[in-house]
């Protein structure tokens, strides 16, 4: 189990004056983005601090019982508090965590020395990104994985996030590194995407990696809420250790719950040997394996409803419908993925069909 807490963020509102005072204090250390209206505090970015202030909307300001003109995100990289610039690190203890934890109240309290402003007095806990890295065999394996998840989504409430153009031309990310899908109901919100893309996009070293995907899980405040992890108005420092060693402890079912629930389950084969697998299945019933190999074309585009027991068929022998690419004969399935186990009977089949063409 390798799951660790690769970012949270929380949310606080500052008043004209307050926010004067921080971006007088950071002069040299504060850009303003003017594409997005943001003014980031990045003095902290590499110890692990990014604080991202912007203007509140007219229903913020309303609600905020001061209504004050600014709202500030304090987004924070664990990992980063303890290892500043390492790219790779990541946190698995509970005991690190809390470690980490103090190195943040020592920036926080840095920061209210200089400026005079507390950002956590006020502060509420908004997201916890949960994180799993896979090591794959090739960026195609990595590839491969994020189009089938793509194709593979179909539990009612979550949704597929379509990037736009100009989605893409502004975060500059390839479309098939990653894809994305949320349910609002719940929030929480799933990514899986090419990591070893994205080391490569900052500059970092990866010459021992083949591929690498990296799986996270977003749980948003309601959600987080909802689970009794925090209570309702502002979220107490002292309660952020507590939170994340409750987290991790349940990170694995989380994972297999919101990330992999609403994939299609079943481990991934060529077309020509899926072909053949369902043969081995189906044997003499001649019936079945038509309705199979006829349902799995019309799963070239994505899961669809099928009629009958065609499903049933295909989670009987824990095959997805769906097909990797020919250079590619076989996946394991998401949940398998995740858990780093296999079906056994799957891939025994897969090295037998691959020593006898060689």
């Amino acid at each position: 189990m390798n799951e660790f807490i690769h970012t949270f963020s929380a949310v606080t509102h500052l008043s004209l004056t307050e926010k004067d005072h921080l971006t007088l204090a950071y002069y040299n250390d504060i850009f303003f983005n003017g594409d997005e209206k943001i003014f980031v505090l990045h003095k902290y970015a590499e110890n692990g601090l990014r604080v991202e202030i912007e203007f509140t909307t007219s229903d913020e300001k309303r609600y905020d019982k001061k209504h004050r003109e600014y709202r500030a995100e304090l987004i924070v990289t664990p990992a980063k508090l303890i290892y500043p610039n390492g790219g790779m690190k990541k946190l698995l203890k509970a005991e690190e965590y809390a470690l980490a934890m103090e190195k943040l109240k020592a920036i926080l309290q840095e920061i209210k020395n200089k400026s005079g402003i507390d950002l956590w007095s006020e502060t509420k806990l908004k997201r916890i990104d949960l994180t799993k890295d896979i090591e794959t065999e090739s960026d195609e394996y990595s590839r491969e994985i994020i189009r089938l998840s793509k194709l593979s989504l179909h539990k009612t409430g979550y949704h597929l996030w379509i990037p736009s153009k100009e989605d893409i031309e502004k975060t500059s990310w390839a479309e098939e590194d990653s894809t994305m899908f949320y349910n609002h109901n719940q929030e929480v919100q799933a990514k899986i995407y090419n990591k070893l893309s994205d080391f490569k996009n900052i500059g970092v070293d990866v010459s021992d990696m083949k591929g690498l995907v990296r799986f996270e899980l977003s749980l948003k405040r309601n959600f987080l809420k909802n689970s009794g992890l925090i209570q309702k108005g502002n979220t107490p420092f002292e309660a952020l250790a507590e939170v994340f060693a409750y987290v991790l402890k349940g990170a694995e079912e989380l994972m297999q719950t919101h990330v992999v629930g609403p994939l299609w389950s079943g481990d991934f084969l060529s077309r020509r040997l899926q072909k053949k697998y369902i043969k081995k299945h189906c044997k003499s019933k001649e019936s079945k394996m038509e309705k199979m190999l006829k349902y799995r074309d019309q799963c070239r585009g994505g899961i669809t409803v099928a009629e009958g027991k065609v499903l049933d068929y295909f989670e009987e022998i824990q095959l997805s419908p769906l097909c990797t690419n020919k250079e590619i004969p076989y996946i394991p399935s998401f949940a398998c993925l995740l858990s780093g186990e296999e079906n056994g009977d799957i891939k025994r089949f897969v090295e037998w069909q691959m020593s006898k063409a060689r």
